[in-house]
């Protein structure tokens, strides 16, 4: 077992002249009790080590499974954000057929992502804190789906379907983007959990002002809306602000694409050290 860092320990879990486990605690992988156990001793009924359950919630002494899941979350969130860029620089505005397959299969893709990215940690350390953001998160991944599938069922068949209907999936398709704005937004803050649990406090920095820059943006973007809808779209202030939108646009995005590159990569790191710590025989 590596040597245990003291900035990682519970407080008030161990006594610090025995390092024996003073409290009633749970082994992160099987449950069992470990009071009086000491804290480089095995557990008694799974034989993993006593000190993993003793940390906190970082990363590295979690289930090493789990952390893998996390990091592969985040590597097809990642790939899937370079693909759709792709897409949009190969198709842009041209009638394709095979473009909206692509399109509605890497949104499926990106879903699976989003749920590997937000897998509870079966420890349940730390979980209280963060249930509400993975809910927020997950739903807005299954929301971009559902909005992928009405714009391609508009594409396709608007012509053929009642005007109510038409007017009831454009309603559906505004709601369903607003709603993925704001779950848009939190996953900055789900970002910034996982960084906490490597630690990297850069990674958590950087996610929280890219999620503060995004509500910038987005609010700069529905005053422009709302000027060229009043005024008309020569109107001077929202020509002015339509610069800033889309320079917005671009670099937000690229920060972002920085950001789940430099996340996902920490925690591979963090999966393969959880499996060193979690090996039984250390």
């Amino acid at each position: 077992m590596p040597a245990i860092n003291p900035a990682h320990r519970l407080p008030n879990v161990v006594d610090p002249a025995t390092n024996k486990v003073i409290v009633d605690l749970a082994c992160r992988r099987c449950g069992y009790n470990l009071r009086t156990q000491h804290e480089q001793g095995v557990c008694p009924e799974c034989g993993s080590p006593v000190g993993l359950s003793t940390r906190g919630n970082f990363l590295q002494y979690a289930n090493p499974e789990w952390v893998a899941k996390v990091a592969k979350g985040l590597q097809i969130v990642f790939w899937m954000i370079i693909v759709e860029i792709a897409l949009s620089i190969c198709f842009g505005n041209v009638i394709n057929p095979i473009a909206p397959f692509i399109g509605v299969l890497a949104t499926v893709i990106d879903v699976v992502g989003v749920w590997l990215m937000t897998e509870p940690d079966p420890s349940g350390i730390g979980e209280e804190k963060n249930v509400s953001a993975r809910k927020i998160v997950r739903a807005s991944a299954v929301l971009a789906a559902a909005s992928v599938a009405l714009d391609n069922a508009m594409d396709v068949g608007s012509t053929a379907l009642p005007d109510t209907f038409v007017a009831l999936l454009t309603i559906l398709g505004v709601a369903a983007a607003l709603a993925q704005i704001v779950a848009f937004i939190v996953r900055y803050t789900y970002f910034a959990i996982i960084a906490r649990r490597i630690p990297n406090q850069a990674l958590v920095d950087r996610s929280l002002m890219i999620q503060k820059g995004t509500i910038i943006y987005i609010v700069i973007a529905i005053v422009a809306a709302i000027i060229a809808v009043l005024f008309g779209s020569a109107a001077g202030i929202g020509l002015i602000l339509i610069l800033p939108i889309g320079i917005g646009a671009i670099i937000f995005g690229i920060m972002t694409i920085v950001l789940i590159y430099r996340l996902q990569a920490a925690v591979t790191n963090e999966a393969n050290a959880a499996r060193v710590n979690w090996a039984a025989d250390t």
